[in-house]
């Protein structure tokens, strides 16, 4: 007699492991549904874990603060960007480089 309708697509027996019988109205079987969860807890304890040691101060790395880009000695362009055509200004890149404020590309 068929467990379910789920019996004529996918057997009797667990699809996954093949040693245990199909959970009722599911493709696979209890401990293959099991296994899944308790994967996904435990992955997700661990990441907890890291997340939330304590770090002692001394071991803590400070981040900086990106230095400014040194000023620009070239004067800034006056024509239009060759890439997107937009004439909204210019930003200095680095050191002689100025870039479009839109689209980013270095004239």
């Amino acid at each position: 007699m068929p467990q379910d309708n789920l019996d004529q697509y996918y057997g009797s027996t667990c699809p996954r492991c093949n040693a245990e019988p199909r959970a009722h109205g599911q493709k696979w079987g209890t401990n293959c549904l099991e296994a899944s969860r308790k994967w996904r807890e435990n992955y997700a304890a661990e990441v907890a874990r890291e997340e939330y040691a304590y770090v002692s101060p001394e071991r803590r790395r400070f981040l900086t603060p990106t230095p400014p880009p040194p000023p620009t000695t070239d004067p800034m362009p006056t024509q239009v960007c060759r890439h997107c055509s937009a004439n909204s200004g210019w930003v200095a890149n680095a050191a002689g480089l100025w870039a479009c404020a839109v689209c980013g590309w270095s004239a």
